[in-house]
């Protein structure tokens, strides 16, 4: 277990190098936290290697997105419009000592977790050289956590100089480019992607997602914005998968049933299992049909 002292080291060098002008608020708040050994007594409760400032605020954040501390909440930019510039340190002080059960039980089994799909468009250009030169793609992330970057060509890019790549889509990431870099025309043909996480994320799961949301920084408005945004795009791919096996499974269920007991010949049982089929092949190109724009150009 890390000293108080040694903790305390830990938070003043997060606000002397981590965060800056990138998080001001977390900023102040890392070097309020070190002269506060009631507050940092907290972290203690994690295992040594997480004992770190970010799973701290993370922890805290994870409450406010929970709607709690509603006065702490409008110092956190990306949970108001107008955030409140004055000293944050009192509301955040006064809101951990008064849930400090929650946040010490939090980081006792939590770890960091990040799914930044900005990381899509440094992948995009190298994606397309590997498409123009060996044809379409199969590709596995490793550290996948809520599968998120596996949704690449779902997402809009506009890399400046560059152009842009994708269709309309809900997430927008914007990439400035210097030197020749290789930005290509269309999307990259992906066929196949795999994730592989310790720990994967559901996007289903609020109390999971939250935590994943908990982890942006919340000085980083725009990025816990895409974050919110990608994740309602793999809802609704994993709700379509969900609805495509109920029509698959009810139908095909009952003509095996009926061709079982010979109500049904082989032949009709295969006309109900290809109905179905086409059923489910209709069912998924429902969200291109609402929203036309989400065609990424170059798809197949």
């Amino acid at each position: 277990m890390a000293s108080l002292d040694e903790l305390a080291r830990r938070f003043v060098e997060f606000a002397d190098t981590s965060t800056g002008s990138r998080a001001p608020l977390y900023t102040r708040l890392a070097t309020a936290v070190a002269d506060e050994p009631a507050v940092l007594r907290l972290l203690q409760s994690a295992p040594e290697t997480q004992q770190m400032p970010v799973l701290l605020f993370a922890a805290v954040h994870h409450l406010l997105l929970g709607g709690l501390g509603p006065e702490l909440a409008l110092h956190y930019p990306n949970l108001t419009a107008s955030p409140d510039t004055s000293d944050a340190w009192p509301a955040f002080r006064t809101f951990v000592l008064e849930h400090a059960d929650e946040v010490a039980a939090m980081v006792e089994v939590r770890h960091t977790q990040t799914n930044e799909v900005g990381r899509c468009a440094q992948f995009l250009p190298a994606l397309g050289l590997l498409d123009a030169e060996m044809g379409p793609l199969a590709r596995v992330d490793v550290g996948t956590s809520a599968g998120l970057t596996l949704l690449l060509s779902r997402f809009q890019y506009r890399y400046e100089p560059g152009g842009t790549v994708g269709g309309d889509s809900t997430v927008m990431l914007v990439c400035g480019t210097r030197g020749n870099v290789p930005v290509p025309s269309t999307m990259p043909r992906i066929v196949q992607s795999v994730g592989i996480d310790l720990q994967p994320i559901d996007v289903l799961d609020d109390t999971e997602v939250r935590w994943l949301e908990a982890c942006v920084w919340p000085d980083q408005a725009d990025r816990f914005r895409r974050l919110v945004d990608a994740i309602d795009i793999a809802r609704e791919g994993v709700s379509l998968i969900r609805q495509n096996w109920q029509i698959i499974r009810v139908p095909n269920t009952i003509g095996l049933g009926l061709a079982f007991v010979g109500l049904l010949n082989p032949v009709g049982a295969s006309l109900i299992s290809d109905g179905a089929a086409l059923a489910a092949g209709a069912n998924s190109l429902r969200p291109l049909m609402t929203h036309p724009g989400n065609r990424s150009r170059g798809r197949p």
